[in-house]
């Protein structure tokens, strides 16, 4: 088990994430900084099996960034651009990343293998929702 924080520090206009992990002593280590652009928003998180940590990032003119921090020290990572309609994030054991896309009642589930800059659809379904219902 690793114990992980993703922190985020904002100063005169400039904003920068920083992946924090725990060792067994009770020491923290980090990644190296993040800058966040001023249009940019962290959309969604997400933390691996081994304490990876992703951030999903809107960016004006794209489908979002999706950032990776790997480990302490180690610095951030771009995987390929999100599928259009992509709200949040999953890392899965075998270190491949999928994005949960939605589009008004129909889901549809990419994943990006690791080393791999394509996503590839894997599922897909329409939610039954009851419109006006709430």
């Amino acid at each position: 088990a690793t114990t992980t924080a993703l922190v985020a520090a904002a100063a005169a206009g400039h904003s920068v994430l920083l992946g924090l992990w725990r060792a067994t002593d009770g020491t923290w280590s980090e990644s190296p900084p993040l800058s966040v652009g001023p249009t940019e928003q962290m959309l969604a998180t997400a933390i691996g099996l081994n304490g990876e940590q992703l951030v999903l990032l809107s960016k004006p003119g794209t489908n979002g960034v999706v950032e990776v921090a790997s480990g302490p020290g180690r610095g951030w990572s771009t995987l390929a651009s999100p599928p259009a309609g992509t709200v949040t994030l999953a890392l899965v054991g075998d270190g491949s990343v999928d994005a949960f896309s939605v589009n008004g009642s129909r889901l549809r589930i990419f994943t990006v293998a690791p080393l791999q800059s394509t996503w590839a659809l894997s599922q897909s379904m329409n939610v039954p929702i009851a419109y006006g219902s709430s």
